[in-house]
Parts: C-alpha cells; structure tokens; sequence
C-alpha cells in the first residue's frame, strides 16, 4: 500500500534528520567580472572559466580555479571573438571552447587550451551548423557536442577526435529537438537531460552509448511522484542501505533518483 498523504505520525517532536549525498561549501569567489552564461571544464585537478556576457559586453578573458589553494589565477586570453552560450570539454590534458553568441552571430569555430604552456590554439570548425546554447561532454578522451540553437532548433550530435583534429557526426539525441539542455557523464555513458524545444520545457534524459553509438531513455527525476515526492518507509544518504535510515521519513524523489 502506498501512503499518499504526509501526516505528522512520527514518534518524536522532531522530525528525522536525513543528510543528502554532496553537501555545497561556499568557496573563493570568482575573481573576474560577474557574468552569465559562461563555460568551463576540468583539467585534472584544477577548473577552468571564461567567456560570458554581463548584461553590457562579452567578456573573452579566462581564469584557471586551484581548489588546494581556493583562489582563482587569470590564463591567457580566450583568442575567439567574445562570446557567451558557448561550451566547453576537456580531455586529460587540454581543455575545448567553441561555438556560443557573439551578440549578432552563432558561432561554429573551436579553440584548444594548453595549461601546461597557457596557450590557445585554433582547431577545427565545429562539425555541424553555427550555434549557441549547446551541450559538450567527455569521453574517452574525445569530445561531443549537440543540440543548441540558431534559425531553428538542433538534436544533432557530434564526436570530436583531438589526435585527428575531426568532427564525425554521431546518432541524434533520442526525444526533441533542444537547446539549453543539462548534460553529465557516468562509467564512459554520456547523458542529456531537459531544455527547451519552442517554449516548452522538457524533463527527459537520454542516454549515449558512445560505443554503440546509441541513445536509450531513462527515466526523468521525479517520474511517477505526486508533486516531486516519494512517501517511503526508509530513506539513507546510501540507496544500496536503505534500512540504516529511520522509518517514516519523508524524501524527495530526487533523493533516490536512480
């Protein structure tokens, strides 16, 4: 039987305390301009920002963040046009920025950074059209870029090969057309979740088997809850142990989306 309303029926006057999985801790604020729609990516230890727009100019400059030291060191200069909406990859030694909104054109063209050398150097043209609002992901060592927009909506997806310096185009994302869609990486699977396609807001998220070259929908965070919620009778920060939790705890679906 599933319990549809949340009543107080605890045994205590305080309710269960669960803690989640990832705790946020402010750190050293950004030390350049405030801005939106900026990229970075990850290069070993260290994290890479740059690019952005602030309501008045694009901004092209690009800072390198040191999470041992929590302070940020400005890198050479972005040496495309500056942008925002662009996005960004890295592999395990060089970090990529391309395509974005210059504030009158979509952009297709695409930069490698060297942190070894703090060097920018020209690559290939993105694969498919000029866009703005795409995702970018690693893996393998090899970039992929899809979605975004310009006259009109993409669900195209592209593999980038760093050691060939090409674009080969891949299998469209499964669902609609998107731009302004999440995306993350798990176990060598690349995933693409939500955006906007003509105005409305999705909540899918598929699945990419870069190996297979294939898409394969998983179910979206909150599917099946009223109103974003789970009742359950356990609930643990580990979802492999969920009988070390109290009983009668209340959790968001979001806490045991898998």
């Amino acid at each position: 039987m599933v319990l549809i309303l949340a009543v107080p029926f605890f045994n205590s006057c305080k309710d269960p305390v669960v803690d989640l999985v990832g705790n946020w801790v402010e750190l050293s604020d950004f030390d350049g301009l405030p801005r939106a729609e900026a990229v970075g990516f990850a290069i070993g230890s260290k994290g890479y920002m740059g690019t952005g727009y602030d309501g008045d100019e694009f901004h092209n400059d690009f800072w390198e963040y040191d999470p041992a030291k929590n302070s940020w060191t400005q890198k050479a200069d972005f040496p495309g046009a500056a942008r925002s909406q662009a996005v960004g990859f890295a592999t395990d030694t060089k970090g990529y920025i391309g395509t974005g909104w210059e504030g009158k054109n979509r952009l297709k063209d695409f930069y490698e950074f060297n942190p070894a050398t703090n060097v920018w150097t020209k690559k290939a043209d993105f694969g498919g059209s000029a866009r703005r609002s795409a995702v970018a992901m690693s893996i393998n060592n090899k970039g992929y870029v899809g979605t975004g927009d310009s006259v009109s909506t993409f669900k195209d997806f592209w593999e980038y090969d760093p050691a060939s310096d090409i674009w080969t185009k891949k299998s469209s994302i499964g669902g609609s057309k998107r731009t302004n869609a999440a995306c993350f990486v798990i176990n060598g699977k690349g995933f693409v979740a939500g955006g906007i396609d003509n105005g409305e807001y999705l909540t899918d998220i598929w699945q990419f088997d870069p190996g297979a070259d294939s898409w394969t929908k998983k179910r979206a965070p909150g599917a099946g809850a009223k109103g974003g919620y789970d009742i359950v009778s356990r609930i643990s920060a580990d979802p492999a142990a969920p009988s070390s939790a109290p009983t009668g705890t209340i959790a968001r679906r979001a806490s045991v989306w898998r």
